[in-house]
């Protein structure tokens, strides 16, 4: 687990720091300080998601999309996995071990998170919800 954390930790700062030479950065944004790309790195994959930027203006949309919005997924995975981890432990009293890591943060992503985050996208979308590229300061102009 810890070795599946700092692999996550590492593949996030690096892809805040080259995003400049990463695909899908149509706005061309250059990477993200080394302290903010630390604070981030860290943050995600403690599942605290403290940030301190506006990922629409910093960000490009791979680092959003297969840095953030995984790690989202994945750290609360690997929390409740841990938690049934330790319920195992404490309830199995003749068991030669507590379970499989991987598989338990294969069946919780599949089918915790990824089922909400469909149905309740499927919710917004229905009542006209709409996600923009744009940050708030922009969008507030072109509707003035």
């Amino acid at each position: 687990m810890v070795l599946f954390g700092a692999t996550g930790f590492v593949t996030l700062y690096l892809w805040q720091r080259l995003q400049w030479y990463l695909p899908l950065n149509p706005q061309g944004r250059p990477g993200v300080e080394p302290v903010l790309a630390f604070n981030t790195g860290v943050s995600f994959v403690t599942n605290t998601n403290w940030q301190s930027y506006v990922p629409e203006t910093t960000m490009g949309y791979l680092v959003q999309m297969a840095g953030l919005t995984v790690h989202n997924f994945i750290s609360a995975a690997v929390g409740v996995a841990i938690a049934l981890a330790l319920i195992r432990g404490f309830a199995r009293r003749e068991a030669e071990g507590i379970g499989n890591f991987w598989v338990d943060v294969t069946r919780i992503t599949l089918y915790v998170p990824l089922p909400v985050s469909i149905v309740t996208s499927l919710v917004f979308a229905s009542k006209g919800c709409r996600r923009t590229s744009r940050p708030m300061s922009m969008r507030l102009r072109w509707k003035a």
